[in-house]
């Protein structure tokens, strides 16, 4: 199916099945991907999804990434301790927010560095088992090593303009038909899951733009 649209991928640094999509989706499509940071919580909430989940399907669902993680011949998952509280809270479990993290994820993508601060901040979290829904020294290393000023990716994170930016992308997401991450979008098309990124690759895509 031919369509001339560059690929867009939707992330939010808290999801483990983005961060699975996150290390395949510039190898598996024919053209790279444009990385779109979103807020997950406003999508889920917009779709009327629930949250909160019994400890046994928090674990099932962890299960599932670390098998297509070692499908993939990714390095093994490494959890942050609030996802592994889920498996034992369950429904008692607080969402992770990682709202904070995709304010300073909109700056680097305004600053032309996105996709290496994600791909950093995404190593952080899942491989080696940090915690980036506080944006702490070890956040701002990433940011600094995606080619980031620190005191201006900190400042980033409670400027109005940085947020309101998050606040039009997300908007723009959900009124595309996003409701999930991670979301290939490919014109009016729109792919959920890590899972899907073949089925792109399938389309005769257009050059980036």
């Amino acid at each position: 199916m031919e369509n001339g649209s560059r690929p867009v991928f939707f992330y939010d640094l808290s999801s483990p099945y983005a961060y699975l999509a996150a290390c395949r989706v510039n190898d598996v499509l024919p053209v790279a991907p444009r990385w779109q940071p979103v807020w997950i919580w406003a999508i889920v909430s917009a779709a009327g999804r629930e949250w909160r989940r019994s400890g046994e399907e928090n674990l099932r669902r962890q299960m599932e990434v670390e098998s297509r993680a070692a499908d993939y011949g990714m390095p093994a998952l490494r959890w942050p301790d609030k996802y592994l509280s889920g498996r034992e809270l369950g429904m008692d479990a607080e969402p992770v927010n990682t709202l904070a993290a995709m304010r300073l994820a909109t700056f680097a993508h305004r600053a032309g560095v996105g996709e290496e601060f994600a791909r950093g901040a995404y190593h952080l979290a899942f491989a080696e088992g940090h915690d980036v829904s506080v944006v702490d020294d070890a956040v701002i290393e990433v940011a600094v090593a995606s080619g980031l000023d620190a005191d201006e990716a900190r400042a980033a994170i409670g400027d109005p303009e940085i947020k309101e930016a998050l606040k039009r992308a997300t908007e723009d997401a959900i009124g595309l038909g996003v409701f999930g991450l991670p979301t290939i979008a490919v014109g009016e098309q729109l792919f959920w899951g890590d899972d899907h990124l073949e089925e792109v690759a399938g389309l005769e895509l257009g050059q980036p733009g």
